[in-house]
């Protein structure tokens, strides 16, 4: 935009009271009038509710009798309101001109009696008068949509949206880095497994989904709506015209790695404790492992950042476990026990457990279970003193982590940080 144009910008500044929830901590008044000194502002007024249809009716009038081109609204977060204030001044303005500056969320209900809260505010809506004055709208974009969608990843959400978008005539491309679909799943309930298998079986019978197996992505161009996107699979280099990419990859659970020692014979990951249960279930024989000792929050990390299934995945192992040896001594180390929501139904798992007499040992952060030879080491707080619990089994239940090829695909698709 040029300097003259820039110097024609007719700005109007309306301020929201909120009904009180922004004038009872910002004097709007001056914040009308110093406003109203910015050189690009021609018109400033005070609101109690310009969201309501009378509000956005004097907007609009406002608009018309002061020749306004821009408009900025200060008032409430712009994700609440921008939408309807551009809807609301569409029939008399462009409404990429109006702008929606946050002072309620950003200054009143976090500076209040703070005096430095209307220079702050005052601020924001200068900010917000000088982006409108630089702002030009964009022209109209038009192009074809490519009827396709690709979806990289197996697991259960993608399984569910790759048959939704098919069911709804929509041509699909599945990319799965492996050759089974769901693989790395790190959810082990019995109910996710079912649902994985019964969806794969309808997406691989599906006349409107191509699934590839041992693929990956190497490049993308294109825009919203009309993609090209070149997949390597095998020897082969596969180039597909898509509208929408959907990324859906799973998390996976962190190994174990070499920088520890450990008897990798027996000690496992809760993935690998699983695969375990289910060799010995489906061979109809009882579990020979005797002593088992589970740790939850194995890594310092879980502390922080809940994986929100591992509790409940050790509760259903420590049951089973039970129930293929009811001579089986199951000793669960935690450190906090989330049982993945509220109801009769995670409460039953672990009364189960309790049940069937697996023991529950609580340690402290700062104190973590120490794996020997043969025997798991902690400090019994209330006791006052170490306890030593023998093994034949550790269970660790790991971080999960993002798959291998997240930062290429990362780097591959852009987003937004």
């Amino acid at each position: 935009m040029s300097d003259e144009n820039l110097r024609s910008v007719r700005v109007g500044v309306i301020l929201c009271e909120c009904g009180g929830r922004i004038a009872d901590a910002l004097d709007t008044e001056s914040l009308r009038q110093q406003a109203g000194e910015i050189p690009e502002v021609v018109y400033t007024a005070r609101e109690a509710y310009p969201c309501s249809k009378d509000g956005q009716e004097r907007i609009r009038q406002a608009i018309t009798l002061q020749n306004l081109d821009r408009v900025l609204i200060a008032g409430c977060a712009p994700r609440l309101v921008e939408k309807l204030f551009r809807q609301a001044v569409e029939p008399v303005l462009d409404p990429a001109y109006l702008n929606v500056a946050d002072v309620r969320e950003h200054v009143a209900y976090v500076h209040k009696n703070d005096p430095t809260a209307l220079a702050k505010a005052s601020g924001l809506i200068e900010m917000g008068v000088a982006r409108l004055t630089t702002t030009n709208a964009a022209p109209p974009h038009s192009g074809r949509v490519v009827k396709a969608a690709l979806v990289i990843g197996s697991g259960l959400s993608a399984l569910t949206v790759a048959l939704a978008l098919a069911d709804s005539d929509m041509r699909v491309i599945l990319l799965e880095e492996s050759g089974i679909l769901g693989s790395s799943v790190p959810d082990l309930q019995e109910r996710t497994r079912q649902l994985i298998t019964e969806k794969s079986e309808a997406i691989l019978k599906h006349p409107m989904i191509d699934t590839l197996f041992n693929s990956r992505m190497i490049e993308i161009s294109g825009h919203p709506g009309d993609y090209e996107a070149r997949i390597q699979q095998g020897d082969q280099t596969l180039t597909y015209s898509i509208g929408a990419i959907i990324v859906s990859n799973s998390a996976q659970t962190k190994s174990l790695g070499a920088s520890r020692w450990y008897d990798r014979s027996r000690v496992k990951t809760q993935a690998e404790f699983e695969a375990e249960l289910q060799n010995v279930a489906a061979s109809g024989r009882m579990l020979e492992t005797k002593d088992i000792v589970m740790i939850f929050c194995a890594e310092e990390t879980q502390m922080e950042h809940c994986s929100r299934i591992c509790c409940n995945t050790g509760i259903r192992q420590a049951i089973r476990a039970k129930q293929l040896n009811p001579d089986a001594n199951v000793t669960v180390f935690f450190r906090e026990l989330y049982l993945g929501g509220i109801g009769e139904v995670y409460e039953a798992e672990l009364m189960e457990a309790r049940k069937q007499g697996v023991t529950f040992f609580r340690y402290r952060r700062d104190q973590m279970p120490v794996i020997g030879d043969n025997t798991v080491d902690v400090f019994d707080t209330l006791a006052g003193e170490p306890v030593r619990v023998p093994f034949d089994r550790v269970v660790l239940t790991m971080p999960l982590i993002p798959p291998d090829d997240t930062k290429v695909l990362a780097a591959l698709l852009g987003p937004p940080g």
